[in-house]
């Protein structure tokens, strides 16, 4: 059954609003719900294009209220690593039965926080790494590496506990409104009927 459009709308505007205030008023630096709903944008909604908006819509609305980046290369792969997580959401969209569901619950809850950690800090060493005091050789990226390990362990914190606020309503919220709340399913085609 199809989502209908008013109900869509509330559930995007209610993962902006939980994305945008989420990082606004983090506790901790880089304790975010941002790659938590964009993982959940990518399995709850049908149109690729809208499930891709929600984390641009985040960070482009909380950027108003945040520092500035510092160069726009960061900024670019920032917002790069933190919309690929929707594609964790489609894949979550797939049948999955016994351990390949662990695991690839398990590595939902961790490849953003990994992808983030890799490219957001390549980014900083190479865009500026020379005014923060990095030198332009692998040891100053080593160093750079070395410096986001805190904020690295908060966002992996982050992610874990958005997840299972966000996927734990959405069980609950889908047992009272079983046939509302299903995503659409993601049409794999066979490769007998190609």
């Amino acid at each position: 059954m199809k989502h209908s459009v008013l109900h869509d709308m509330a559930v995007f505007i209610l993962l902006l609003a939980i994305g945008i205030f989420g990082r606004w008023g983090q506790p901790a630096w880089a304790f975010t719900p941002i790659a938590a709903v964009a993982i959940f944008s990518g399995f709850y909604f049908g149109f690729r294009f809208v499930s891709v908006l929600v984390p641009l819509a985040i960070l482009g609305i909380s950027d108003f209220m945040l520092p500035a980046y510092g160069s726009r290369g960061v900024m670019f792969v920032l917002y790069v690593a933190m919309t690929a997580p929707v594609a964790l959401g489609w894949y979550l969209r797939r049948p999955a039965r016994g351990l390949a569901r662990i695991a690839c619950w398990s590595m939902v809850g961790l490849m953003p926080a990994i992808l983030f950690y890799l490219t957001t800090n390549w980014a900083v060493w190479f865009f500026q790494g020379a005014a923060l005091g990095y030198a332009p050789s692998l040891e100053g990226l080593l160093a750079c590496y070395a410096m986001a390990i805190p904020f690295f362990r908060m966002m992996l914190a982050g992610d874990i506990v958005y997840l299972g606020v966000l996927f734990g309503a959405y069980a609950v919220a889908a047992r009272f409104a079983p046939s509302r709340l299903r995503p659409v399913p993601v049409r794999i085609p066979n490769k007998s009927s190609e």
